[in-house]
């Protein structure tokens, strides 16, 4: 099959009426060969290729049709300028501000962005829509059509975006945020769905690809790529491409923070070769300078909780990268309500996580290896329920990494195997405060009531851990059910619980215990691991299944149970 490079921002000729014909769009590959002056590699590229430029092109290919609501940050963009209409990509990044790329916006007239959408096709009720001048338009300075260096662009959006089960957004990264390098991507778009195709795809799709290195990338690219750059794998015909221009790619490891925006690949999608991206961390103090508006930004949401774990007089700062969760929908607990919870401030070189555990023993803590992979330390907070402040009844313990012991076949990427113990080295002063929780005598099967407890976020709004413990009463769900929802990652070893009415778990609530009754009285069947990063929407919300790993804790526990 012959190649030619072709730019996947491959924006699609189109009509911004909800009734156009998307079988008869035409893809951007007439602005680029009929515009050698703007951009000249394409022609030099396909000459030296030896590769008609009159070829069809592609976009997601080999993906997967998106339930409704799952990428609620995702904007459709039709873009008007003097030679027709074309489809990009966006992603929300602010209550005020859409982030895509520059070369769906360089040659703006007016701009139809639509937010909610799953069919674009049709209006939707659930889709708003706002017309833009480009007055709303920031394109980076630096912007270059020939090499695509800096392809990327902010629009300023007239009035807040109305935030709903539908509509959501993501933040921008910082350095401490974990690298989407060798971590799963998931990108999410409208783009063409194979190569014999010319027209949009009506629904929004998405693909999981792996995240591949510079120098790989660069040996199909050359100089085009460079630090500005990151790519992704399109191994199994996996790609983006035309139509999916300004689409975010998310990472597994951080999936409510975007890492990247569909620039360009090579012309043909299905054929394995990597798709590029503009990689956003590069430019985070180009779109703080140039969005007139906040945006959801990782770093200030640090300093705030910063602010509350120094209150709470630990050494540290908070980040929210772990792929952790919260509780909403909930209640607040009485106090010793769940005596066997236990805060835990995790100090690592990025800086200092928040998560919940369960004692299980008079000297053993039960949480999630996420929680303390590359931990360094970490400060066990027992009998609390405010922990904005250190209360009478708390008792802190600060143990190092050589009392941790993580689950050796745990797995970042798929997260399987999110189990993880800390030995403390003096046994537990149990009161009334302070107790706890057996380990299950017997599997927990769907439909049976549960009760989790943590000190997340409240609402998905929140921007800072609760004060105080809460707790919502739910039910368990067949893993079937629960994998129609969060894929191939949910195993045998998962146990899952029903997000309905909001009620859910969320940032700062991983490692925390989902709680059953059993013959014993009440045991922890569960151990929150992941979840989507929206947990107001009704998701169900995953655990580790800990009767699995009966064994592995008596194992690696240093002491009784």
């Amino acid at each position: 099959m012959h190649s030619s490079i072709f730019l996947i921002t491959l924006l699609i000729l189109g009509v911004v009426n909800a009734e156009i014909d998307f079988d008869q769009v035409r893809p951007i590959e007439d602005k680029l060969k009929n515009n050698p002056e703007r951009f000249p590699w394409y022609a030099e590229l396909t000459q030296k290729l030896n590769v008609s430029t009159d070829e069809t092109s592609g976009r997601i290919t080999g993906g997967a049709e998106a339930f409704r609501g799952q990428f609620p940050y995702m904007a459709a963009l039709y873009i008007t300028e003097s030679t027709g209409i074309y489809f990009c990509g966006g992603v929300i990044i602010g209550q005020r501000t859409i982030l895509t790329t520059a070369v769906c916006l360089e040659a703006v007239r007016s701009i139809e962005v639509i937010l909610g959408a799953h069919n674009i096709r049709y209006s939707e009720p659930e889709q708003i829509r706002y017309r833009l001048t480009p007055d709303a338009v920031r394109i980076h300075y630096g912007y270059n059509p020939n090499s695509m260096a800096n392809d990327i662009a902010l629009i300023n959006m007239p009035s807040n975006i109305p935030f709903n089960s539908r509509i959501g957004k993501l933040f921008i990264p910082n350095t401490t945020t974990p690298s989407p390098d060798g971590d799963y991507g998931i990108i999410s778009g409208w783009g063409i769905v194979s190569d014999s195709s010319s027209s949009l795809s009506e629904v929004l799709r998405y693909i999981n690809a792996l995240v591949i290195s510079n120098s790989e990338c660069a040996n199909f690219f050359g100089s085009r790529i460079t630090s500005n750059n990151l790519c992704a794998s399109g191994a199994g015909g996996k790609s983006a491409c035309s139509g999916d221009a300004g689409s975010p790619l998310v990472a597994s490891r951080s999936n409510d923070a975007v890492h990247g925006l569909v620039s360009f690949g090579y012309y043909y999608c299905q054929a394995g070769y990597p798709h590029v991206y503009t990689r956003v961390l590069r430019f985070v103090d180009w779109i703080r300078s140039n969005s007139l508006y906040p945006v959801f930004d990782k770093m200030h949401l640090h300093l705030i909780l910063f602010a509350l774990i120094s209150l709470c007089q630990v050494d540290a700062k908070i980040d929210l990268d772990e792929p952790s969760s919260k509780i909403t929908g909930g209640s607040e607990a009485a106090k010793g309500q769940f005596p066997y919870m236990v805060g835990l401030y995790v100090t690592r070189l990025s800086g200092t996580t928040f998560c919940g555990g369960a004692i299980i023993g008079p000297r053993t803590v039960l949480t999630s290896a996420g929680c303390l992979e590359s931990a360094i330390s970490v400060e066990v907070v027992l009998g609390a329920h405010n922990i904005r402040f250190t209360e009478p009844e708390q008792i802190r313990v600060r143990v190092s990494s050589d009392r941790i012991k993580i689950h050796q076949n745990w797995n970042s990427l798929q997260k399987t195997n999110d189990i993880a113990l800390i030995n403390l080295l003096s046994s537990i002063p149990f009161d009334t405060r302070i107790k706890k929780i057996n380990l299950p005598y017997y599997d927990t099967k769907s439909g049976e009531s549960c009760l989790i407890s943590g000190w997340g976020y409240t609402s998905d709004s929140s921007i800072v851990l609760s004060d105080v413990l809460n707790f919502i009463n739910t039910t368990t769900i067949t893993n079937l059910q629960c994998a129609s929802y969060l894929g191939g990652m949910i195993t045998n070893n998962n146990l899952c619980a029903s997000g309905e009415r909001g009620m859910s778990t969320c940032t700062g609530d991983a490692g925390s215990p989902l709680q059953t009754m059993q013959f014993i009285g009440p045991v922890v069947s569960g151990i929150s691991s992941f979840s989507y990063y929206s947990c107001e929407r009704g998701y169900p919300h995953a655990y580790t299944r800990v009767y699995n790993y009966i064994e592995w804790i008596k194992a690696n526990s240093l002491y009784p149970l």
